[in-house]
This record gives structure tokens, C-alpha cells and sequence, in this order.
């Protein structure tokens, strides 16, 4: 389907490209981050729960009937969740073992 297929690919895009753009506004900006923590090793390590977690959120949130899925507020949620991910090491509370 077409627009189906569209707007997955644009779900995983704006998703993807928030995660870098997060990713390297806390690295350039943060300097007690790990500097080591590179975007392709989020990718590598990460990105098949990254892709699953979007198929499952377009198809169990019916994002397919949606108007579209990049506009601002989708992509102001995704770099909220982005940016709790990368506060956990501020946080004693948040950090892992």
C-alpha cells in the first residue's frame, strides 16, 4: 500500500533523525555525557527495538489513519522520549546498575 508504506517510512525518518539530532545537541552541549556513545552504535545496538517499537506504535496507535505523521506534535513527543533517554545518567534515581 502506498501511503501506508509513506507514512511508516516518514514515522521512522522523523524518529530516527530526532534521536541524532538529541543525540548530538547532549554530546556537544553536556560535557559530563559520554563523548564515547556514538550515533551509529545506537543504530547498531538499538535500531531493530527502534524500528520495532515505530511498527508497533503506527499499527497498534492507527497512525496509518492519521492526517500525518510529522507534524509538530509527533515530533515534539518523540524528542521528549528522546531526551528522557538521554537525562538517565543525570538522574541518580534513573541510572543503571
Amino acid at each position: 500500500e502506498g501511503p501506508f508504506a509513506v507514512k511508516l517510512i516518514k514515522l521512522l525518518g522523523v524518529t530516527f533523525g530526532s534521536i541524532a539530532l538529541v543525540h548530538a545537541t547532549v554530546v556537544e552541549y553536556f560535557p559530563d555525557h559520554d563523548h564515547r556513545l556514538h550515533f551509529w552504535q545506537i543504530w547498531l545496538f538499538e535500531g531493530d527495538l527502534i524500528v520495532r517499537d515505530c511498527v508497533l506504535f503506527f499499527l497498534i496507535g492507527r497512525m496509518w489513519r492519521q492526517t500525518g505523521v510529522d507534524n509538530p506534535s509527533w515530533v515534539l513527543w518523540m524528542v521528549v522520549a528522546n531526551l528522557y533517554f538521554e537525562a538517565q545518567g543525570f538522574f541518580r534515581w534513573m541510572r543503571h546498575s
